[in-house]
């Protein structure tokens, strides 16, 4: 089986796009995600943008065909039987040339052998065997073989299936993939989706989460996740849409038109997709609205038209004759637009002095400039760091320009959006001069707002109108990579609007250990108070005995949320097998120079401090039952040691010809723990009571030889 080339897909793509302009650096943005949307001087321009776009990433991440079958889809299968022998041919010469110009000639082989492990996909480049991938399955049915040079999804077409389209994640639905064909493996069928890696404009995915089934009158997920579909009919065109609830996603597949497109807007109301094509002196549009619009059918489109509402938004196909793609009409709000002059109104943005385009930066992934009409010249960037703030005021032309990252400003965000200013005398709320709206890469939604300000006004907030009164954003907390919420008088990481799971037993409130997701070695300590000028060390429980890891501390934050200020420890490690928290605690340096006591355990209020021979301190955390031990002012994380009350032991000063300490933390009334040395048993130097606590601290010496 011989496959395309990377460069004939793109051709095959772009083929099925509407004749227009395009430069070649365009089209290469449009393949990254990254298009550069300048205002249209015509009618189909942004339309045609959008249609290069999507024969980009849709064309390249569906099937080819049209949708002929008559028969309901099958229920979809595993790809192979447990335990079964595999030993099958699923590409050979995939050609791609990458980033430095080299040329490559892949061949991928499916094996397993003795029937036991993953399947295997053995890729050969020119004939030599460069890597061996192990499959997993995210899902049942889907096999994803994720390596260095290339990712590759595999999964069975149930009987029925005419096409399907992987999705990917977590933002990007469609990504740039080809729809193959593979090998009947176990008497089913099978297709599969390659992501090489290093290839310019293409993107290898985070992750391949499911695969849209699409038969001749429905469509269904792999997973099996609730997918609602309607079939569209316009003159001699016909297509078949479909919303999945569940990630966002609306999809459609348009009759001879080759490639399924997936576009994930389920929180981004105000924003839309398009799709044209014209051939056989036709031309025919889908139109995926705002989330609430209502299209116009008294006439207001140039032929005909039909529409289904699917997850709260209507998806519109229309025909009309000639290579002038039909726009449509709708209303939204109280307000009438075209599909052009909604797309021109929300990607443009007015300073009155000039047009300014929001877009991406090539050169910065993540920062945004405000081009001129010509996309020559940005007149404002800001970095990504920038964007984090969440709400940011600068100045162009003499007009505040106030960019919100991360507020859903509703599907209305045009009419409703408003800025609350204060001049000293009390907020009040303004209606902005204009408003633009952008998805950069990743899915952050950026939206930018036109005001004036007079005298000594503040921008204090953005907000959206709802009847009398204007509901006011907050701009999340970031910190450490993630959001922080207020939950319960603390701060709790979130991530994608879900609270991380707390790992630790919750002993104590002040010491809380969050895990990054699933199986992630990687996760974060939440500690009360400023961080600045401390060091701190997590204590863990090993094999029998408490470890001091300052090792494990890979960033140090703040965070503020409600006034209330933390500090956030990022972590690696710190678990268990079975994903659960060893963390017993964190010691704390904040000492000032010169203190004898220099560690204190966090967030235990019962703790004492005591000063033992030979120059030793030994601090108490009797709340969480750990105690540390340490030379006297030392600030060194290396002479840190720890113990569990009643439990350990710990020796400091092991080395050659000197004497060791040895020393034990226990409550008062326990007998001393037994240290054995050559000639018997060895009895404590000195005994500390901590009447205070209840506790008793013991040395021993121990001679050196």
């Amino acid at each position: 089986m011989s496959e395309p080339t990377l460069s004939q897909l793109l051709d095959r793509a772009v083929h099925h796009a509407p004749p227009m302009d395009l430069a070649t650096d365009e089209l290469l943005a449009a393949g990254r995600g990254r298009v550069r949307r300048r205002r249209a001087a015509g009618a189909g321009g942004v339309l045609g943008a959008v249609a290069v776009v999507a024969a980009v990433w849709g064309g390249l991440a569906g099937g080819a065909g049209s949708l002929p079958g008559t028969t309901d889809l099958g229920p979809a299968g595993p790809v192979w039987e447990q335990g079964e022998v595999v030993d099958a041919a699923l590409f050979t010469g995939l050609q791609t040339i990458d980033e430095e110009g080299v040329e490559h000639l892949y061949d991928g082989r499916l094996t397993r052998s003795a029937g036991t492990g993953p399947v295997v996909l053995e890729l050969s480049d020119g004939g030599v065997v460069v890597e061996r991938i192990p499959a997993e399955s995210p899902i049942d049915g889907l096999e994803v073989f994720a390596g260095e040079r290339m990712t590759v999804a595999l999964w069975a077409e149930p009987e029925g299936t005419v096409s399907s389209v992987p999705l990917v994640g977590p933002v990007d639905p469609g990504g740039p993939a080809g729809r193959n064909q593979g090998p009947e493996i176990s008497g089913e069928q099978t297709a599969y989706a390659v992501w090489p890696a290093g290839v310019a404009g293409l993107t290898v995915p985070d992750q391949v989460r499911d695969v849209y089934l699409i038969g001749r009158d429905e469509v269904a997920a792999l997973s099996g996740a609730g997918v609602e579909s309607a079939q569209l009919r316009a003159g001699g065109q016909r297509a078949l849409a479909w919303s999945d609830p569940a990630t966002g996603v609306w999809g459609y597949a348009v009759d001879d038109q080759a490639y399924p497109v997936l576009v994930q807007l389920g929180d981004q109301p105000a924003q839309t997709s398009g799709y044209v094509a014209s051939e056989d002196g036709f031309a025919i549009a889908v139109h995926l609205l705002p989330e609430g619009a209502s299209v116009r059918t008294d006439g207001a489109v140039e032929g005909r038209l039909d529409s289904a509402v699917l997850g709260g938004r209507e998806v519109v196909l229309a025909e009309a004759r000639g290579d002038n793609a039909p726009d449509v009409s709708f209303r939204l709000g109280q307000r009438e637009y075209t599909g052009q002059s909604y797309q021109d109104d929300l990607l443009t943005l007015d300073l009155g002095s000039q047009l300014l385009s929001p877009a991406e930066s090539l050169e910065q992934p993540g920062a945004l400039q405000l081009l001129t009409s010509s996309g020559e010249r940005s007149v404002l960037t800001l970095g990504a760091e920038e964007l984090e703030q969440g709400l940011v005021t600068s100045t162009v032309d003499g007009r505040s320009v106030v960019v919100a990252t991360g507020w859903d400003g509703g599907a209305g965000v045009l009419t409703d959006a408003r800025v609350e200013l204060d001049d000293g005398t009390g907020p009040r709320w303004v209606v902005p001069d204009d408003v633009a709206q952008i998805v950069l890469t990743h899915g952050r939604l950026v939206s930018v707002l036109v005001v004036d300000l007079a005298g000594s006004d503040q921008v204090v907030a953005v907000g959206r109108q709802d009847g009398d009164q204007v509901q006011r954003w907050d701009p999340p907390v970031l910190a450490a990579g993630v959001e922080w919420r207020q939950v319960d008088s603390a701060p709790v990481p979130f991530v994608d609007g879900a609270a991380l799971p707390r790992l630790d037993d919750g002993a104590t409130d002040g010491v809380r250990h969050y895990a990054e997701g699933p199986g992630s070695a990687r996760g974060f300590v939440v500690l009360p108070g400023q961080a600045a000028g401390a060091t701190f060390v997590p204590l863990l429980e090993g094999d029998g005995e408490l470890l001091s890891a300052p090792e494990m501390v890979q960033q140090m934050d703040e965070v503020e949320v409600d006034g209330d200020v933390s500090t956030v420890l990022t972590i690696v490690g710190g678990l268990d097998a079975d994903g659960r928290s060893t963390l017993a605690g964190v010691a704390a340096q904040r000492a000032a120079e010169g203190a004898a006591n220099t560690w204190t355990v966090v967030g235990d209020a019962s703790s004492a401090h005591l000063v033992v021979d030979p120059g030793l301190v030994v601090t108490i955390g009797a709340e969480q039952g750990v105690w540390l031990v340490y030379p006297t002012g030392s600030v060194d994380p290396a002479q840190l040691q720890a113990g569990r009350i009643g439990q350990d032991l710990a020796l400091l000063g092991s080395d050659p010809g000197t004497d060791s300490a040895l020393v034990a933390v226990h409550p008062e009334d326990a007998p001393a723990p037994r240290v054995g040395v050559d000639d018997g048993q060895l009895e404590p130097v000195v005994t500390h009571p901590v009447p205070q606590l209840d506790l008793v601290v013991r040395v021993w010496t121990l001679t050196g030889p």
